[in-house]
């Protein structure tokens, strides 16, 4: 129930023009910039990040999840942008 809550009161927010579909959210919570993405694993099981340097905007492009992901070298957890 939170997620739809949620998501009416952005919805709202980008009706009013307060922010855009495509705005990097990065700007409007900080927390998100410390975010990093998983690449994989190291051989010692150690797992490969790396920051994230592409904007992070409310627009979807999967009706399935907002965070697009696509496999790579075994690991579903690398975004397509």
């Amino acid at each position: 129930m939170s997620k739809i809550i949620t998501i009416a009161g952005v919805m709202s927010l980008v009706e009013r023009g307060v922010v855009s579909l495509n705005d990097d959210m990065r700007i409007l919570v900080p927390e998100l910039g410390a975010l990093q993405i998983l690449r994989g694993f190291t051989d010692n099981g150690k797992p490969i990040l790396e920051d994230n340097e592409l904007p992070i905007t409310l627009r979807w492009d999967s009706l399935s999840s907002p965070f697009p992901m696509k496999a790579e070298h075994g690991v579903a957890a690398t975004n397509t942008w």
